[in-house]
């Protein structure tokens, strides 16, 4: 395999995600070394996350693309009223925070797939 066949596949490599998991880590590293955000902003992000993963599991959306054509106020609603863990649903304040994480990870996911 030549170099430039060889940066063609990790380019190709770094766009396609194969799962929803891969993605979020990708989306993870990228919030870690491309912006100056403190740790705990990124766990925060890893947390919310890690719900979107769950409804994903949960729906049978298995890839990036996939997610991308899901209607994400299913996301919201499952996550407001369906996976609250403390409580027994959560308060809209802290669903539009989510929300804005998961739409950071949706934009880049758009960029990565183009």
């Amino acid at each position: 395999m030549s170099e430039q066949e060889r940066l063609d596949a990790f380019e190709q490599g770094n766009r396609d995600h194969s799962t929803i998991e891969e993605a979020v880590d990708s989306y993870l590293d990228h919030r870690k070394n491309e912006s100056e955000l403190m740790e705990s902003t990124v766990e925060v992000e890893k947390r919310r996350l890690g719900y979107l993963v769950d409804y994903c599991e949960q729906q049978g959306i298995e890839t990036p693309r996939e997610l991308l054509s899901h209607d994400l106020d299913k996301y919201r609603t499952w996550r407001r009223s369906e996976a609250p863990l403390k409580v027994e649903e959560l308060a809209e304040s802290t669903i539009i925070e989510h929300m804005k994480t998961v739409d950071r990870f949706v934009a880049y996911v758009e960029v990565k797939d183009e």
